[in-house]
């Protein structure tokens, strides 16, 4: 997958669009494993935008407003890897992490979080997999992804 690509987002009648552009292979990540995504942040631009990224990867994805939101949707659902926020109102990224492992062990929680990574593993739990700074780019969400999926495979 080459490294050159930008992303823009503009405001339409229809909402918000995401337009990735350079040179790169948007079904890379689909050929080299498949991953069901749930995107968890209470901020609706950043979760439109990840999710829209992830889906053009070719991840199968699912997103929620909330922690509360996301453990039900994951709770109906069978996900590979959740990603979330860490500061949200109610029920935080860490909590939604304890949540969705006391449920589902296998299942890889990645916190995203402006704060900085060291305010995440000091609460850090063995329910939090992988923490990334905000902002990421595209690539550096989907080699986590992609690290993360193949540890389950081989879990």
């Amino acid at each position: 997958m080459a490294s050159n690509f930008g992303i823009a987002v503009d405001k339409n009648s229809d909402g918000f669009g995401l337009k990735l552009a350079g040179d790169f292979d948007a079904t890379s990540a689909y050929e080299l494993i498949y991953a069901k995504i749930l995107v968890v942040d209470d901020n609706n631009l950043f979760r439109i935008v990840v999710t829209k990224m992830l889906s053009r990867l070719g991840y199968e994805v699912s997103s929620a407003d909330s922690g509360e939101n996301g453990l039900r949707i994951f709770l109906k659902n069978k996900f590979d890897i959740v990603l979330s926020d860490y500061e949200m109102p109610g029920m935080d990224g860490v909590a939604l992490a304890c949540s969705v492992k006391k449920s589902s062990p296998r299942t890889r929680v990645v916190i995203m979080t402006g704060a900085g990574k060291e305010t995440v593993f000091s609460r850090k739990s063995t329910a939090v997999d992988e923490v990334i700074s905000k902002p990421f780019t595209l690539a550096e969400i989907d080699e986590t992804i992609q690290n993360l999926a193949g540890k389950a495979l081989c879990a």
